[in-house]
């Protein structure tokens, strides 16, 4: 990350968008998880996190702007039946996010995060439980009536890091087609 900053001279946005791949770590419950298993989800998604972050703060507050966007979940809010270590990791994010925000917002630094929903993106439809009769569960439970996309969340994405969105730090927007609606 150092070397990206001097090669091209400013980091003015960075977006964590992390996850794992249902064939990388299994859904299990909680009680069939071993150490291992949620030690790699909380590297992989909060401790990851936490050190690109340390990594852009320097230069961002440095030339006095920044974007920061991590892409959190839903399951953040509501939990998750077979990956609660995920929804700690993403949990922990969010509250990183939030006190970074209060520490970098006079250097003209926002953080934000979204919190999207499954999606019709690859990695959900590989996760166990998502096939097609899930699938058609989920959309009936969606509030628009339909899955949300890539797009969707890219969308949000580009808004929290664009100008028109200079004065909201430390908030979350919900991408789940009102699947919740807190």
């Amino acid at each position: 990350m150092e070397g990206a900053g001097n090669e091209l001279g400013r980091i003015d946005v960075l977006a964590n968008c992390h996850g794992w791949h249902g064939d990388t770590l299994s859904i299990l419950p909680f009680a069939e998880q071993d150490e291992a298993h949620w030690l790699q989800v909380l590297a992989l998604e909060l401790v990851a996190t936490i050190r690109l972050v340390r990594c852009v703060l320097p230069h961002m507050i440095a030339q006095g702007f920044g974007r920061i966007v991590t892409l959190a979940s839903e399951s953040a809010k509501v939990g998750q039946g077979g990956i609660a270590g995920n929804a700690a990791a993403r949990v922990g994010c969010v509250a990183f996010s939030k006190s970074v925000a209060r520490e970098v917002g006079r250097h003209g630094i926002n953080v934000t995060w979204s919190a999207p929903a499954r999606s019709k993106a690859p990695r959900s439809t590989c996760r166990p439980g998502s096939g097609p009769e899930n699938r058609r569960a989920h959309d009936i439970d969606d509030r628009s009536k339909r899955a949300g996309t890539a797009r969707d969340v890219a969308d949000v994405v580009a808004f929290l890091a664009s100008p028109q969105a200079g004065y909201v730090t430390g908030q979350a927007i919900s991408v789940s087609g009102g699947l919740t609606m807190c």
